[in-house]
């Protein structure tokens, strides 16, 4: 099963178009991308599959409408094609025109991202935030382990500067980690995170940083054979400061409702309707306050997304505060899903990430 889930805001998602690069070097391949939704879209990955170029990509160049050099990344992939990254903008009805140069004409941009380490830690980071990762690592247990191990994500960090949020597992056996660096920019950086389990099976992550993306991306698989609702990670949103409201709206299968904007005392007293989520609660947790799901279900407890802040600073400058969501970008099968529970306790909002597949059936949707 796989699954993606940001930790901040939703974006478009990236465009991946099928390119020839058949023209003279000397010749710049023009790309005009239009916007047909009437809405625009924001600054978001475009990607577009090439031939390997012989230098590697060294001579590649890709220019705004006003000439200016972006960054460009280059992924190898198979049977000599190559795929060509960048970040694109798009008015609303509007279009935008980029070229393509395999020249070398002209400095090549700076990058946008970086990964540097922090002790036991990599932090990703673009001109927006950062999040605080694992540094890769391969261990493989003689016998399985239930062991200290780091969760996918260990904190982020805003535009502000200051670190917020704390990951955590909340059970593991496992018998293998691997934690690999899986791209170092200049367009996007990312850590493939994956554990193998005791039995069989695993779980894998990879959390991704782009250039100018207000969001880490991660995308998760795991193996649907191995037991249910046996092992999950979980973010602590608040973790680091005092946010005292929430941002949520509903799933679309309770029809359109605005986007609300309770506060966390609320929310701890909220009485939620709704089937069963499908997570394991026997932990003493209790039923969780909401549950994050990535299309349709019906209840109140169920949210397309949800997010935490402190009602001054948005009261203050409602355009530009601080804000940490977790939202689902997937789109698909909605009963072949996890919701992601969300408990708010005593301030305190934490977030579970379910490692394995819930009982799927009727009476346990979302399952």
């Amino acid at each position: 099963m796989k699954s993606t889930t940001p930790i901040a805001k939703l974006a478009a998602s990236g465009l991946v178009v099928l390119l020839g690069l058949t023209t003279r070097a000397s010749e710049p391949l023009t790309v005009t991308l239009k916007d047909w939704t009437g809405r625009g879209f924001a600054p978001d990955l475009v990607n577009y599959t090439i031939p390997t170029p012989a230098d590697g990509g060294k001579s590649l160049r890709v220019l705004d409408a006003a000439g200016k050099s972006v960054p460009v990344q280059l992924t190898p992939g198979t049977n000599g094609q190559a795929t060509l990254s960048f970040v694109a903008e798009i008015p609303a009805n509007g279009t935008s025109t980029y070229s393509i140069r395999t020249d070398g004409q002209g400095p090549a941009a700076p990058a946008a991202v970086s990964a540097t380490r922090d002790g036991d830690a990599l932090i990703l980071a673009n001109q927006l935030l950062a999040v605080r990762v694992p540094f890769p690592m391969e261990v493989t247990y003689d016998r399985p382990e239930t062991a200290e191990l780091p969760a996918p994500i260990l904190a982020f960090r805003g535009p502000d500067g200051a670190w917020r949020g704390a990951g955590s597992m909340v059970h593991q056996t496992v018998k293998a980690v691997h934690i690999t660096q899986t791209a170092n920019g200049p367009v996007f950086t990312e850590v493939h995170y994956r554990l193998d389990y005791e039995g069989g099976g695993f779980y894998a992550a990879t959390i991704r940083v782009t250039d100018q993306a207000p969001f880490a991306q991660v995308s998760e698989e795991y193996e649907l054979g191995v037991s249910a609702n046996a092992h999950f990670w979980q973010l602590d949103l608040s973790k680091g400061w005092k946010p005292d409201a929430a941002e949520h709206m509903n799933v679309a299968g309770q029809g359109y409702i605005p986007v609300t904007y309770p506060s966390l005392a609320d929310e701890e007293k909220t009485t939620t309707s709704g089937p069963s989520v499908g997570a394991d609660l026997s932990s003493g947790v209790g039923k969780p306050t909401r549950c994050i799901h990535h299309d349709s279900c019906w209840g109140s407890r169920f949210v397309s997304l949800y997010g935490i802040y402190q009602a001054e600073a948005r009261k203050a400058n409602p355009e530009n505060y601080p804000l940490v969501m977790v939202a689902p970008l997937h789109k698909g099968e909605w009963r072949r899903a996890n919701s992601l529970p969300v408990y708010v306790k005593n301030g305190e909002v934490t977030v579970r990430f379910p490692m394995d597949v819930a009982p799927i059936s009727w009476n346990n949707e979302p399952g």
